[in-house]
């Protein structure tokens, strides 16, 4: 059997799929969560990483877990306080950019979307 080659190279199809990427990204339904969104990002920043430092590779994940607990609504406000701790750590320590933008995010989330993140907590806690 004969196997048909790929049109372009690795770089075009890559560039392909971010392209999709980008249009699920700017696509997202008005009453979407914004912790939910931010988590998302936070994945893409998890999935970016070389996982050859140790601030990216298990403080990432660290940080995905304390977030998926206060959507799930199993957090109290001190997670707030170990998020931005991590976070703080994670873009002072990390080796590579992926980190540090990531955690800038989380950061700026915690900010921007506070009443949303008490709210969350407060609501939904058990």
């Amino acid at each position: 059997m004969r196997t048909l080659m790929k049109k372009g190279g690795l770089n075009d199809r890559t560039d392909g799929v971010l392209r999709k990427f980008r249009a699920r990204m700017t696509s997202y339904p008005p009453w979407m969560c914004p912790l939910v969104l931010y988590r998302s990002l936070l994945q893409i920043s998890m999935n970016q990483s070389c996982v050859k430092c140790v601030p990216c590779r298990d403080g990432l994940g660290e940080v995905d877990f304390l977030l998926k607990s206060i959507i799930n609504g199993d957090a109290d406000s001190d997670v707030l306080k170990e998020i931005e701790s991590k976070c703080r750590m994670i873009a002072e320590t990390a080796d590579c950019a992926v980190g540090v933008a990531g955690t800038k995010l989380i950061l700026e989330s915690l900010e921007e979307f506070a009443d949303e993140y008490e709210s969350h907590i407060r609501d939904t806690s058990p």
